[in-house]
């Protein structure tokens, strides 16, 4: 008696759903094991289980590196009728978003209450957290550069137009001066009618 032949569709038993998600998950996990082992490829794996708890497999150091090469391959290999500007915006953020989804994975992993991660575990995640915010620190730092620099140009364009104004009040204030004072070197004209 062999297996039935397995429908794909949901499974609407809950129980059961959730043995075959267990079941598939470890001999997806167990498969690329071998596969990184096998062939010396860099695996990685993401899995949300329904409820939002995240299992993962990775056979480099990090799976953030692993995500952060696809990323860059994608963008490599997109088309180039694509517009810039989003293309450029995309690999401007997409650091963040790595960032930001690490920091998602770690909160729920520190969440889960049955996590039995080990202390090599521990150590990737800080080390990816330190990668993490030292590149956030890099960012705000590149942009704080930036805007003094902007405000460093703005507030020597304003003092040249103030330099400007002064000169041109100075120059009507000698105007108006001149025009007021009298040549003292002209003799009054006789009153006497000599």
């Amino acid at each position: 008696m062999g297996r039935r032949r397995l429908e794909m569709k949901r499974i609407e038993d809950k129980s059961a759903r959730q043995v075959t998600f267990s079941k598939r998950r470890s001999g997806l996990m167990k498969k690329a094991r071998e596969l990184s082992i096998l062939c010396a490829a860099d695996v990685g794996i993401i899995v949300y289980s329904n409820t939002g708890k995240l299992y993962q497999y990775c056979s480099g150091n990090s799976l953030a590196t692993t995500v952060w090469r696809y990323c860059n391959y994608v963008e490599s290999e997109s088309p180039a009728n694509g517009d810039s500007k989003e293309k450029g915006d995309y690999s401007k953020y997409s650091e963040y978003i790595t960032s930001e989804e690490l920091l998602q994975m770690v909160e729920r992993q520190c969440a889960c209450a049955d996590n039995d991660g080990s202390l090599v575990d521990i150590v990737v995640l800080e080390n990816q957290l330190e990668t993490a915010l030292l590149q956030i620190r890099k960012a705000k730092t590149h942009k704080l550069l930036n805007t003094i620099s902007g405000l460093q140009d703005e507030e020597k364009e304003l003092t040249e137009e103030k330099n400007l104004l002064e000169e041109k009040k100075i120059g009507r204030k000698n105007e108006w001066v001149k025009g007021r004072t009298l040549d003292l070197n002209v003799a009054p004209a006789d009153q006497n009618g000599d």
